[in-house]
């Protein structure tokens, strides 16, 4: 039984050596029939609700680790696949 997925990068931090970076998603109830049912998206807006603490969308780890000073803004904005969401993102805007 798949009991969770996590994703993993490395990135150079903002003083010095890497800061790992994660996504993650506990396979719980309603995950569990979005699989089943392939319905991928919906996995990514419940994530990113945020209604388990226990689930972290890659974005929004970025967004952290940026805010904290652990990651450069342009580091991260350049591993997120995405800068424009990216951007939003930092500026709260969903």
């Amino acid at each position: 039984m798949l009991i969770g997925i996590c994703c993993q990068i490395l990135l150079p931090a903002a003083s010095e050596g890497l800061f790992l970076v994660t996504e993650h998603v506990e396979n719980t109830g309603v995950v569990r029939n979005y699989i089943r049912e392939s319905r991928i998206p919906e996995i990514v807006d419940f994530i990113g609700r945020g209604d388990n603490p226990n689930n972290k969308l890659f974005m929004h780890a970025l967004v952290e680790a940026a805010q904290n000073g652990n990651l450069t803004p342009e580091i991260a904005a350049a591993a997120s696949g995405n800068e424009s969401d990216f951007d939003r993102a930092m500026r709260g805007i969903s």
